[in-house]
């Protein structure tokens, strides 16, 4: 799983919209995390992954696939 793949999953499985992550994130539009789920890519500042975790409520390790 990629990291774009664990943000989704953890994303559904909190039952949150792409919208709504976006705006807690501060996206304009969900179009960023559309981009950002579908990346194959690695490369996500830390910075970015950690604000992810903290607003799906889960560890930074687990998105970047280091703890499963």
């Amino acid at each position: 799983m990629t990291v774009g793949e664990r943000i989704k999953y953890m994303r559904e499985k909190r039952r949150m919209s792409q919208d709504k992550l976006a705006k807690e994130m501060g996206y304009k539009d969900r179009s960023s995390i559309s981009k950002i789920e579908k990346e194959t890519d690695e490369n996500i500042y830390m910075e970015t992954v950690q604000k992810f975790a903290q607003k799906l409520n889960c560890s930074p390790l687990f998105l970047m696939g280091w703890d499963e």
